[in-house]
């Protein structure tokens, strides 16, 4: 499976040698028939951010006109009750300005797009690039929609350091899983349902418009999904004028590195090592099989055809520490621990089980009968044991 540091870098790269010919070998997207609006901040990188959604397949884009910062009054703001009176307590008060001036922006836009009715619209910031040619990327976004569930509410089209093993995937459904925290406003759809939330959940301000968005996902108070293979980043071209000191300009179109695709993988830099965080992805599909046994025992699976192929290998390491005392007690003390590891595969899903169990046996109170062998005969013993079973379930199975 491509990842960031595959196929993501090097499309971007083509931007460095070809400009806008990166990708005329692509026959094209092909028309989502969807709005894009674009938040505006500064006006050379507008035709940039028009282009990147003309290419993605967007068919109707506006270039939404931002609140200077210089003229937000947080004082006020407070005083009305649009924003906390701790609002982004840790950033200076022209950060604290800027923040709340791209806050205010993207409340007020979720408002007017919910007047206006649409079905989904995109809401982009005009930093964006594209990350896989057009034709992919216009697929890519159609079958997202096609394939959340009807409570959804957004769908992030971009890289967005996210907690990866706490999203939930579909075994038929390949292009999308739900978003758990992501950090990032630069491409999100959203539903009529998920811009209604938001101006319900956006007074007042508290947080830069990243962290409460990430905030709105973990509490699930907006249900958030998002592509498995993001379409979008931003471009370390157009630097933030936001943080600054963190994301510097650079001469070249190239990925931000943070947010990266999930917070748990480590930054690296070079485009050519290539792995997946598929080991996320199928962990916890398992819970919702093993909860049917609750419901329906022995026939939990009675619907199946059964795998094709059944591969098992099993682990197990007993420990047995021994430790005599010196005078008149011996103690002894037995750890067993099984780890068992089952991989079934079928034709049309990949479900991956792990059990963990854990057997702790104590021998105490023993008292020496003999002090010369030091022979000894315990009073009491007890035992535990600890099994463990983590799976992934799908997204739009309750």
């Amino acid at each position: 499976m491509a990842d960031w540091y595959s196929q993501a870098p090097q499309n971007v790269e083509r931007y460095n040698y070809y400009g806008w010919d990166a990708f005329a070998y692509d026959q094209g997207a092909e028309a989502l028939n969807m709005t894009a609006m674009i938040f505006s901040h500064v006006s050379e990188r507008r035709s940039s951010a028009y282009r990147m959604a003309a290419a993605a397949g967007f068919t109707d884009i506006e270039l939404v006109g931002t609140l200077p910062y210089t003229e937000v009054d947080l004082e006020d703001l407070k005083a009305r009750g649009e924003v906390s009176h701790d609002f982004c307590k840790n950033y200076n008060h022209v950060q604290q300005q800027k923040f709340a001036a791209h806050a205010l922006d993207f409340r007020d836009l979720a408002k007017r797009a919910g007047v206006q009715g649409h079905a989904w619209v995109a809401f982009l910031e005009d930093d964006i690039v594209l990350t896989f040619p057009p034709s992919v990327a216009s697929k890519r976004i159609r079958d997202a929609i096609e394939q959340v569930p009807p409570f959804c509410d957004c769908i992030y089209l971009e890289y967005c350091n996210d907690i990866c093993d706490e999203s939930r995937f579909h075994s038929q459904k390949q292009v999308v899983s739900t978003a758990a925290q992501p950090y990032c406003s630069a491409a999100i759809l959203y539903s009529a349902s998920g811009l209604l939330k938001l101006q319900q959940h956006l007074v007042p301000l508290v947080d830069p418009i990243d962290n409460m968005l990430a905030m709105l996902c973990i509490t699930m108070k907006i249900n958030c999904f998002k592509l498995r293979l993001p379409v979008f980043a931003q471009d370390r071209l157009w630097g933030s004028q936001f943080t600054p000191e963190s994301k510097a300009r650079e001469a070249f179109h190239a990925l931000v590195y943070q947010p990266g695709l999930c917070r748990e993988m480590k930054v690296d830099p070079s485009p050519l090592r290539s792995w997946s965080p598929d080991h996320f992805f199928y962990y916890k599909e398992a819970v919702n099989h093993v909860r049917r046994y609750n419901l329906l025992g022995k026939n939990a699976h009675a619907s199946d055809a059964g795998p094709e192929e059944l591969q098992a290998h099993v682990c197990i390491r007993n420990r047995t520490h021994t430790h005599t005392h010196a005078h008149t007690h011996t103690h002894r003390h037995i750890h067993a621990r099984t780890h068992a590891y089952i991989h079934a595969y079928t034709h049309m899903r990949h479900t991956y089980i792990r059990t963990h169990t854990q057997t702790h046996a104590h021998v105490h109170r023993c008292k020496c009968t003999n002090a010369r062998t030091r022979a000894c005969l315990c009073a009491r013993a007890r035992a535990h044991t600890h099994t463990h079973t983590r799976a992934l379930f799908d997204f739009d199975t309750h």
